[in-house]
């Protein structure tokens, strides 16, 4: 989606300065397609379309636009247009970035959720719903679970990172894997998640986290309460969703 969304963009983009008869710039040479590639990043940057937009696009979003038009060329058999002769990102579109980098405002850091909040969430289980809530907070908090990789998020068919599902979580105990109908469950040593794939790209990363013995602040105890619960569920299997 974002690829293609990128290419529609420099199609438009070409098209408003009069080139859209040659979408792989095959008429120019190498210097050429680096200063319209450099022009239309400035576009983007500028937000031209991005709709009603307040502030500048940041240097990451622009790069990963230019490096999805090169990849479309690249899918399409051509070279890939940031290049110079020597295979390496052109001196104009380094210097570019870096500049687009340098103005961009510092980061705002989030703070980190604190474990008092969680304990005090826990304390909320009087309905199924602030149950579900419970457990799936503080499980993710132990493997620092992207929102998207638990939850349903707006577009959630957009993205590239797969949502966990029953079948990704497993529970041993002294190396030995338990099933999940066991009834003990809670007192694994051990609880592993598998995240299929990633906005990292990362496919099948396997993160295990140790039971820590607290009653509350346990992956071991919230994910097996978590697994055991949407089992009860009628229809579910190992596909089904967190």
């Amino acid at each position: 989606a974002d690829q293609s969304r990128a290419w529609q963009r420099w199609r438009d983009w070409q098209k408003s300065v009069g080139i859209d008869s040659d979408p792989f710039l095959r008429g120019f040479a190498s210097a050429d397609k680096h200063k319209l590639l450099g022009a239309f990043a400035m576009a983007v940057r500028n937000g031209r379309f991005s709709g009603d937009l307040q502030h500048p696009l940041a240097e990451s979003t622009v790069r990963n636009s230019i490096s999805y038009v090169a990849q479309t060329f690249r899918d399409h058999g051509e070279r890939n247009p940031t290049k110079d002769e020597d295979g390496e990102t052109s001196r104009l579109l380094q210097r570019l970035f870096r500049g687009l980098k340098n103005d961009d405002p510092n980061k705002r850091q989030q703070k980190a959720l604190p474990v008092c909040v969680l304990r005090e969430l826990a304390k909320r289980k009087f309905t199924e719903h602030e149950t579900a809530v419970k457990q799936l907070a503080i499980g993710a908090f132990f493997f620092a679970c992207r929102s998207c990789e638990y939850l349903l998020v707006p577009a959630a068919h957009t993205r590239r990172t797969t949502t966990l599902t029953l079948g990704n979580i497993r529970f041993f105990r002294q190396g030995a894997p338990l099933a999940h109908t066991q009834h003990d469950l809670d007192t694994a040593d051990c609880v592993n998640l598998t995240f299929v794939f990633q906005k990292k790209d990362q496919k099948h990363d396997s993160v295990s986290q140790r039971a820590s013995g607290d009653a509350v602040m346990c992956p071991v105890k919230q994910w097996a309460a978590l697994v055991q619960r949407i089992h009860n569920y009628p229809g579910t299997s190992d596909n089904t969703t967190v």
